[in-house]
């Protein structure tokens, strides 16, 4: 049986984006539960400096688009072997988390409970648009806008988003 975490999954442009709308469910399962196939290594934004009083994170999202540019993990093989769940069952280790070019990109509040805000993916490159000063500027100013608006902190960023007192 799998951990359930507890936490409000707000998806915003999400709900009314056709593009992006087929992300949600399996996002929610990735949040409740840490795990699904479609999303491999999840992390928080460490630059601008602006963004260290914020829990901004981005989950890497498989598209089909492989290479090896950057060693195993971006390779179909590694999202292939990701899809039967986090932990080897043969060794007991974890295996090797997937990575990819394309971001979904949510922010966490002190409660757990999380907003979708942006996805970066084809035909730019998640990489890219992440060093664009601009775009971290917009994704810092609606986590201060949500903040602002809701009356609610952000997630410490030391605090992990799936530690045991977060269990249902």
């Amino acid at each position: 049986m799998l951990n359930e975490y507890q936490g409000l999954i707000l998806p915003g442009q999400f709900r009314k984006d056709p593009e992006l709308s087929k992300f949600v469910d399996s996002f929610k399962d990735h949040y409740r539960y840490g795990h699904h196939p479609q999303f491999g290594k999840d992390s928080l934004f460490g630059r601008p400096p602006e963004v260290k009083p914020y829990h901004l994170r981005k989950v890497h999202v498989d598209l089909n688009h492989y290479s090896d540019e950057h060693g195993e993990s971006g390779t179909q093989a590694c999202w292939k072997n990701w899809e039967s769940g986090k932990i080897d069952q043969t060794t007991k280790k974890m295996k090797t988390i997937p990575t990819s070019d394309v971001y979904l990109i949510y922010f966490v509040t002190s409660e757990r409970n999380c907003f979708l805000l942006d996805f970066w993916g084809p035909p730019s490159s998640a990489h890219r648009v992440a060093a664009e000063e601009t775009q971290m500027l917009k994704l810092i100013n609606e986590c201060e806008r949500i903040l602002n608006l809701k009356g609610l902190q952000s997630m410490p960023r030391q605090a992990s988003i799936w530690r045991p007192d977060f269990l249902v």
